[in-house]
């Protein structure tokens, strides 16, 4: 989980798929207790990225999505779940469906780059 690693199909053309040819606007989700901005999207290959603009207290280990309350969690190292119930649209939940991947990215704010870059399970529950 080291190192920054570049994530594939941002932009690109003239791909055959069912879904959309450009990035999905997810949504900002802003959390005033620790000043952290989370915005989450879907790219044309079916990606999930989750950006973060601070570092979290502790390491992540996975990133649950609730399929009845469409919200995203995140999960810590230690099996706790941060109450950032993230919100997706419900018209994005194919999209969860078809993949097993998120992309977690957390940007500089300053300088406006990724800092770091991690490839974390999607878990799909419904309760």
């Amino acid at each position: 989980m080291g190192g920054i690693k570049k994530v594939s199909g941002l932009k690109g053309k003239g791909m055959s798929s069912a879904f959309p040819s450009a990035p999905i606007a997810g949504s900002r989700t802003s959390f005033p207790d620790s000043g952290m901005n989370i915005d989450y999207f879907v790219t044309e290959r079916v990606e999930v990225c989750v950006m973060h603009d601070r570092p979290f207290d502790k390491a992540l280990s996975w990133i649950e999505y609730d399929m009845t309350t469409s919200r995203l969690e995140l999960i810590m190292e230690d099996g706790d779940i941060r109450n950032y119930g993230i919100p997706v649209s419900p018209k994005l939940k194919p999209y969860f469906m078809n993949t097993s991947i998120v992309y977690v990215i957390q940007l500089n704010a300053q300088e406006r780059s990724a800092e770091n870059t991690q490839e974390l399970p999607l878990i799909m529950h419904q309760q």
